[in-house]
């Protein structure tokens, strides 16, 4: 129940947050924002993330898939380093941790093992891939070939 209302809570400020997220509309020029990946073989594309950042950062990311959205929501800490970072199942209140949370239905997981890349952080926007898995219910569900560019987190004084 605590991660359900916390995927509510994660799409409300995705909804509200997507109006304000690119200049240029998602039109795909070089100052587009998304996370791009796939989950168990099936491409999934979120234009538009939204960056909030307190004393971590969260990434929102949302698709709209028939009745259902899909989420996923990449944890970084505010002060997120370049370079390869392990994805840790924790709670979201350790600082420095990077993680992975996705929904879709009645599918809920955090990551409990992968990579996360940053390549880039620029004045405004921060790059990257990763790669995660996970076991819900018996199943095993492996992200891939994850990518992104999302305004990059601006720790709070």
């Amino acid at each position: 129940m605590k991660k359900l209302k916390f995927l509510v809570l994660a799409l409300a400020t995705v909804v509200f947050l997507s109006c304000s997220s690119s200049s240029d509309g998602g039109g795909g020029s070089s100052d587009s924002t998304f996370i791009k990946f796939k989950i168990n073989g099936t491409a999934s594309n979120m234009p538009e993330p939204s960056t909030v950042t307190s004393l971590n950062a969260a990434i929102f990311g949302s698709q709209d898939v028939g009745s259902d959205i899909r989420t996923l929501i990449l944890r970084t800490p505010s002060t997120a380093l370049a370079g390869t970072h392990d994805i840790v199942n924790v709670a979201p209140s350790v600082l420095d941790a990077y993680g992975v949370s996705y929904s879709f239905g009645d599918i809920s997981f955090d990551a409990t093992s992968g990579t996360m890349t940053i390549t880039s952080i620029g004045e405004e926007y921060m790059t990257g891939t990763f790669s995660c898995s996970a076991v819900y219910e018996g199943v095993t569900y492996n992200i891939t070939e994850g990518s992104f560019r999302v305004f990059k987190p601006v720790p709070v004084d």
